[in-house]
């Protein structure tokens, strides 16, 4: 697979200061080893302490909310422009994909290959519970049947729409 950089389809706003860079300690147990070789796609989508321990093995792609990227980078993100700065250092370091999800901003997809955003309108939510999960599933669905990163993430938003209307860690089931 190639990779060719594309330009944000929004304007793009510098933020001072670096991306925290997480320490690799022992314990470290993800695909290759501290600094090794990557045998499969490793997509990580937690939090907390094994959330700085992950993404500092460089995984294939991370699924964080606006919280965690906000917790990783260890600044506030308040504009989806400030989030794709903050994913855009984290690709520099080495991680294959960013794609985090905003809440009413939608979901983006930065990676070398571009930068993406899709949203949805979604009336009277009740809880995003969830929908999350939801997204993360649709999108890796896609790439799995070779869909591009638009596409993917495009899908991933679709699937992620559903919980939306439905109360509390309620995730619809097949029609």
């Amino acid at each position: 697979m190639s990779w060719m950089r594309s330009s944000p389809p929004f304007p793009h706003h510098e933020l001072g200061g670096a991306v925290r860079q997480p320490a690799c300690r022992g314990g470290c147990r993800l695909a290759g080893g501290c600094g090794g070789s990557r045998p499969g796609k490793v997509v990580v989508d937690t939090s907390g302490a094994p959330w700085l321990r992950a993404v500092a093995r460089r995984p294939y792609l991370i699924k964080p909310n606006r919280e965690e990227l906000e917790e990783l980078v260890g600044r506030p993100l308040p504009t989806v422009g400030n989030v794709t700065h903050a994913a855009e250092g984290l690709i520099a370091d080495g991680v294959g994909a960013v794609v985090a999800s905003l809440g009413g901003d939608g979901a983006l997809w930065v990676s070398d290959a571009g930068v993406w955003l899709a949203s949805s309108t979604v009336e009277r939510p009740l809880s995003s519970v969830g929908a999350g999960d939801c997204l993360l599933a649709g999108l890796l669905a896609a790439l799995d049947d070779g869909a591009s990163p638009a596409v993917a993430l495009t899908q991933g938003v679709t699937w992620g729409r559903p919980p939306y209307p439905l109360p509390g860690s309620v995730v619809p089931g097949p029609c």
